[in-house]
């Protein structure tokens, strides 16, 4: 438990310092001091036999393979040994300023990192503090965004130039306190002391950090109290991004978000990792990079401290990192053979969006008109929706806006109001320590008239379809207005006979109700003897027509004039067709004279001296 606890503080160090996105790549140094002295191997409250053979030394270095293994392209990590800051006490002379003895870089590939930190054994000797104060000073002098000083030690500290040893422990903690304070934001240094001897616990009562100016010191005296150190610290300044397991017993889990990276590191004995794979699906997802990670037989080459029959191996310690890229949402399950732990870190892969709105509906152009507007921000998915995800946290976004002469700070959901001119935004977006940005440029915002000047050359084919319908529609309704001409029927009266009859055309005019207008009525005269009524129709559709004044066609009422249509005898309601022959039957000088007349419909004929009047 204890030595996978401090490799998993280490870890989660690295993972804290690495979690930013492939867009905001964050350029990162990290100088590790290693305590490679004696104190490591062996202890002896004496100083002399009998000695307690340790593992800490194992532990260490396990940790800083796998730190090696997760490197990221951009990182830089230099390693310090103590062991090459070795004072010569005969002389008094001791070698304060050597350089780091490994630099790594994540541009290499990981087994050439890994081999670099298994294969290097130094000499053990002594403790000194020199190399923190190197390692500090280096930092210190590098442009990078982030710079991060650890030092895994057993605490027991027993040189530094010019310092007595009565005064060490306190002179440690003062330089601590100092290269913190002076340092900025971006520095933090992680002190973690390993084991319960008297030198550690004299170095831990000593010890004064303060987390406000990124001073961390870890004093873990057992296995339980590692665990609860490291989990505090997590808490506290790091966000692990740690994917919890679905199922522990299938090694299944989901996600809602598509995922850039994922590192997985198992360990136990003859562990292997073969894929990811779906659960509901048949993708399958091969592992990108893949490093093996284990255990060092040889402490040192220091032969007083390297005996195999006495030196204590960490057997046990061995596992795999590998790196899965580009997965998009889904369930999954790990396949993997012999792990007794597994350890799933994170990356999402999602991008920042910026949406205006203007009451309330989206703006999707690149062109504003100047006004109020809403500015919202959120991670959107690939179709340029907005989503939220518990494995992103809180969100916390800023952004700034550069329109015409005006630059202001806005934050999401705030009302801005926008001016003619050009239009920058740049947002940022924080959550689990990931930093992402996005800028909207080349935007421009224009006058209401100048606005409207656009819109009109961009879519004047439109305005023409819209004027078109509208047209279309007025004379529609002018036309539902109007008198429905088309379908007027006309009567025409023709001669027959002697009679002495008035010809012409008689437009008999209809509406939607089919109400008459004047002329109403078909004027037929016969001689000054024959007092036939004149016809009052109606037109009610279907090529009917209606005889309003039947009661005025009476045999009683006609006396000697007979009157039929159609040869029908005329009644009450009376409806005949659009084509009939009127007949009029009167007598003259004892003879009986019949002159016959048509009603016959016409299609509309123009007639300007015919006036049109409502009944």
């Amino acid at each position: 438990m204890k030595i996978k606890t401090i490799l998993l503080f280490i870890l989660t160090i690295f993972l804290m310092c690495q979690t930013l996105t492939a867009e905001n790549q964050t350029s990162r140094h990290i100088h590790l001091v290693y305590d490679d002295s004696a104190s490591m191997i062996r202890w002896s409250a004496t100083n002399t036999a009998p000695w307690t053979w340790l593992d800490r030394w194992g532990q260490a270095k396990y940790a800083m393979e796998v730190f090696a293994a997760m490197l990221e392209e951009n990182d830089l990590m230099r390693v310090y040994y103590m062991s090459d800051h070795l004072p010569f006490v005969s002389t008094g002379f001791a070698n304060t300023n050597a350089p780091p003895r490994i630099t790594i870089r994540g541009s290499e590939p990981p087994n050439v990192r890994v081999q670099r930190i298994r294969n290097t054994v130094t000499w053990a000797s002594y403790t000194p503090f020199d190399p923190v104060v190197r390692a500090f000073n280096d930092l210190s002098a590098s442009d990078a965004d982030e710079r991060w000083l650890v030092v895994l030690t057993d605490g027991a500290f027993n040189y530094l130039a010019g310092v007595r040893n009565d005064q060490l422990y306190r002179e440690v903690n003062s330089r601590l306190t100092d290269f913190a304070r002076n340092s900025d934001e971006n520095f933090n240094i992680f002190l973690l002391a390993m084991g319960d001897d008297e030198d550690l616990e004299r170095l831990a009562s000593t010890i004064t950090p303060n987390p406000r100016i990124g001073y961390h010191f870890v004093h873990a005296r057992n296995s339980a109290d590692i665990l609860r150190r490291i989990t505090e610290i997590n808490n506290q300044i790091f966000r692990r991004n740690i994917l919890r397991l679905r199922n522990e017993d299938k090694l299944e889990f989901n996600f809602d978000i598509p995922m850039n990276e994922l590192f997985v590191f198992a360990q136990g004995p003859q562990v292997r990792i073969s894929s990811i794979n779906s659960v509901r699906g048949n993708d399958v997802f091969y592992p990108e990079e893949s490093v093996n990670v284990r255990f060092s037989e040889v402490p040192t080459t220091n032969p007083r401290w390297n005996d195999p029959n006495l030196v204590k191996v960490s057997t046990e310690l061995q596992g795999i990192v590998a790196t899965f890229r580009n997965i998009p949402v889904g369930r999954y399950r790990l396949e993997a053979t012999g792990a007794q732990t597994v350890e799933i870190y994170y990356k999402p892969d999602v991008r920042l969006g910026i949406k205006l709105f203007r009451r309330g509906r989206e703006v999707r152009n690149s062109e504003f008109i100047q006004g109020r507007y809403r500015v919202r921000f959120g991670i959107i998915d690939e179709r340029g929706r907005f989503r939220e995800s518990e494995l992103l946290d809180v969100i916390t976004y800023n952004a700034t806006v550069r329109n015409a002469d005006n630059e202001f700070d806005i934050t999401d959901g705030d009302i801005v109001t926008l001016k003619p001119g050009d239009l920058v935004i740049d947002a940022h977006a924080q959550f689990l320590n990931i930093s992402i940005s996005e800028t909207m440029d080349g935007l421009r915002v224009y006058s209401t008239f100048e606005g409207f000047k656009r819109w009109l050359a961009k879519y004047w084919w439109l305005l023409v379809i819209i004027g078109f319908l509208i047209l279309i529609f007025l004379l529609w309704g002018l036309k539902k207005k109007l008198p429905r001409i088309p379908k007027a029927p006309i009567i025409t009266v023709t001669k027959g006979g002697n009679t002495e009859i008035e010809q012409g055309q008689y437009r008999i005019i209809k509406k939607t109700r089919w109400q008459p207008l004047r002329p109403q009525e078909a004027l037929i005269k016969v001689s000054t003897e024959a007092d036939v009524p004149k016809l009052h129709v109606r037109a009610i559709g279907g090529n009917q027509m209606k005889l309003l004044n039947a009661d005025r066609f009476t045999p009683e009422r006609l006396h000697d004039y007979g009157f039929n249509i159609g040869g029908r005898e005329i009644t009450n309601n009376f409806v005949f067709n659009n084509t009939t022959q009127i007949v009029t039957t009167y007598k003259i000088m004892n003879q009986r004279v019949t002159e016959e007349c048509s009603l016959i419909y016409k299609k509309k004929t123009t007639n300007k001296n015919t006036k049109k009047k409502k009944r």
